[in-house]
């Protein structure tokens, strides 16, 4: 009974598994210009440990997957031996590659300007300011003049910022516990 899977949870798990798949392959496209990549069954699961490290560390995805590629890759060199990753997924994702990521993001982010990143994007999303809300208007409104595109442009900006601003003086934002709250 506890150990049993429900169907809308291997849904879910095969939609993040896609999700990681296709930023792994825009990381290779991006680096060797690779358009398709052919992994194991047993080896897709293995693309969640990289998510969550993602998630440890408060960077973003296609950072922990670019970094991990390139060390491997340039850690173990091998003339003739074509490999897309240049090491399999299984020490990619190994105990030895999660420290060799925190000692890259250390000394990549010494101030630890990673979370402080991560608090604002978080502070954004919760308030819902980094997606568009209501009807999508276009940027420039032709029938306006240029200072009435700027006065209302402005007055967009500082609405979201005086919301922002709110968020963060208030007192019980920073009173909730909860697991990855930015306001603390």
């Amino acid at each position: 009974m506890g150990g049993a899977v429900g169907k809308a949870e291997l849904r879910e798990l095969r939609k993040r598994i896609f999700r990681a798949r296709k930023v792994l392959i825009s990381v290779l496209k991006e680096m060797q210009g690779i358009e398709r990549l052919y992994l194991k069954p047993k080896d897709e699961p293995r693309l969640l440990i990289l998510q969550c490290w993602a998630e440890r560390h408060r960077v973003p995805v296609r950072y922990v997957m670019s970094r991990m590629i390139s060390f491997w890759r340039e850690k173990t060199k091998r003339p003739g031996k074509k490999s897309v990753l240049g090491v399999s997924l299984a020490a990619l994702t190994s105990f030895k590659s999660e420290e060799i990521l925190k000692s890259i993001i250390e000394r990549e982010f010494p101030a630890g300007e990673n979370i402080a990143a991560w608090r604002e994007g978080e502070k954004r999303r919760l308030l819902g300011l980094d997606a568009q809300r209501g009807k999508v208007r276009p940027l420039i409104n032709l029938k306006l003049s240029d200072s009435r595109i700027l006065y209302h442009y402005s007055k967009q900006v500082k609405r979201k910022q005086d919301r922002l601003d709110k968020a963060n003086a208030s007192a019980w934002r920073r009173r909730r516990r909860w697991r990855g709250n930015p306001w603390l």
